[in-house]
């Protein structure tokens, strides 16, 4: 993602897939998903996602690391639980230190 091929990433995605935050905001769809994905990196100078750790848990994988961005309200700390469907992912929940802006409520601000 952080490169934006999505060519490499749809393989890896359920044409189902939903971005949810922790307040229930959410964005279903790969297309759409991918399309929020590249105007929100527009939007923020090209915000990076940083991985610390990553951790298998039950049939979910945590993700824990930051985004990397010269925006404050876009940097910090971010922890993702990813599930899966298969092989491929089903569902990206995304936890933000301090409110931090998250894809689907950036997706959710561009509708406003």
């Amino acid at each position: 993602m952080n490169a934006r091929n999505h060519a490499d990433a749809l393989p890896l995605m359920a044409d189902h897939m939903a971005f949810v935050d922790i307040s229930g905001t959410k964005i279903t769809g790969r297309d759409e998903i991918l399309a929020v994905d590249d105007a929100f990196r527009d939007a923020n100078d090209n915000a990076q996602v940083r991985i610390r750790t990553i951790d298998a848990h039950d049939d979910a994988v945590l993700v824990r690391g930051y985004l990397e961005s010269d925006m404050a309200e876009v940097a910090g700390d971010t922890m993702w639980r990813v599930d899966f469907d298969g092989p491929v992912i089903s569902a990206i929940t995304v936890t933000r230190a301090d409110n931090g802006m998250t894809l689907p409520k950036f997706a959710a601000m561009m509708q406003a």
